[in-house]
């Protein structure tokens, strides 16, 4: 019998995480196995680059979440701009045959999606409260 060293819960995550961290999180364990088969040469260096926008999106993402209205906006910004530098990266790696076409186009597809999500979060809380109420 396997033991795993982390406790993996069998319920879904509590409903206070946005559902677009949710979505960052799963695309983050993908990125996680495919930063592992890298070559050594891209894994130290852009792999590592575009797993730390990763981190600094999901970061930015859970601050926004927290942060009182007049403040997720910056924190959104963040968000899109590090999800943006990730498919520009991703995009790279693929180009050189880093990145097989199939795992590259689920990630990118994803990122996509992610990026969608915060942009559309990022217009809500753009938006007045007067605007809200209408």
């Amino acid at each position: 019998m396997s033991e795993s060293r982390f406790h993996i819960p069998q319920t879904p995550p509590p409903r206070s995480i946005a559902p677009v961290i949710v979505r960052l999180k799963r695309l983050y364990g993908q990125w996680m196995r495919l930063h592992a088969s890298l070559p050594k040469s891209q894994r130290y260096s852009l792999g590592i680059k575009i797993d730390s926008l990763l981190v600094d999106a999901l970061e930015a993402g859970s601050a926004a979440a927290f942060a009182r209205r007049e403040e997720k906006a910056p924190c959104l910004r963040v968000a899109v701009r590090k999800i943006d530098t990730v498919g520009v990266l991703l995009s790279l790696l693929w180009e050189h045959n880093l990145v097989d076409a199939t795992k590259y186009a689920g990630l990118a597809s994803e990122l996509a999606e992610i990026g969608k999500m915060f942009g559309g979060w990022l217009g809500q809380t753009m938006k007045t409260p007067s605007t809200l109420s209408e």
